[in-house]
């Protein structure tokens, strides 16, 4: 069984294909430490010994999560900011009016702030 831990999705399935191996259950799970589209658990484990044709179950990394910041009330530019420097990024901002928020406000966002959700995620806006 060879290890495919920290491998590429693409370079385990590939591995283990060669070892005369099939490729069984392929969930994600966040990772903080391994980067995003390797390999983070296999089971049976590497170095195991097992018939050949036996499946292997991959973990498959989708890497850090960050919390979404609570941009309700700041400006446009000031929410793009605070989104950006979160590791998150701008999505689709759309115009809404409001009675009680000032023009040019955050009215809501989604995903909503203490959200965690993978880096580089997008952030939609609702501006009045």
């Amino acid at each position: 069984m060879p290890n495919v831990v920290g491998q590429t999705q693409a370079n385990a399935e590939a591995a283990l294909v060669g070892a005369s191996l099939t490729v069984g259950r392929v969930t994600e799970a966040y990772s903080e430490t391994v980067p995003a589209g390797q390999v983070m658990s296999q089971n049976p484990a590497g170095g195991a010994s097992v018939a050949a044709g036996s499946a292997v179950a991959l973990v498959i990394s989708k890497g850090p999560t960050v919390v979404v910041p609570n941009v309700v009330g700041m400006t446009q530019a000031a929410a793009g900011a605070a989104i950006g420097g979160a590791g998150l990024s701008l999505g689709s901002i759309t115009e809404a009016y409001s009675e009680t928020v000032p023009a040019g406000q955050v009215i809501s966002q989604n995903p909503a702030a203490g959200a965690s959700v993978a880096a580089g995620s997008a952030v939609a806006l609702v501006i009045s």
